[in-house]
């Protein structure tokens, strides 16, 4: 059984609004970014997980940085050093 989080809801929620501001149809992105639309569907209601390989692929794409899904999305504090990784 699947479920969804918030951070993945998120996310998938971000994707959908940047690939709709650069009018990408599903299909056509889905084909770009090499998953099928359905997949394409699932990342972007947060039913499944977007794996890194992926998401890197969906950036360049997109031509946005990875960090760009999670800033905007709020999912990271304020406080940079909650998450050290993210301050770097």
């Amino acid at each position: 059984m699947t479920t969804t989080n918030i951070i993945d809801r998120a996310i998938g929620s971000r994707l959908r609004s940047e690939r709709l501001a650069r009018q990408f149809d599903a299909p056509s992105f889905a084909e770009s970014v090499g998953v099928a639309p359905e997949r394409l569907e699932a990342f972007e209601t947060g039913i499944e997980r977007i794996d890194a390989r992926t998401m890197v692929t969906i950036c360049k794409r997109l031509n946005v940085s990875i960090r760009h899904f999670f800033e905007l999305s709020g999912l990271l504090g304020s406080n940079k050093s909650d998450y050290p990784l993210a301050a770097e």
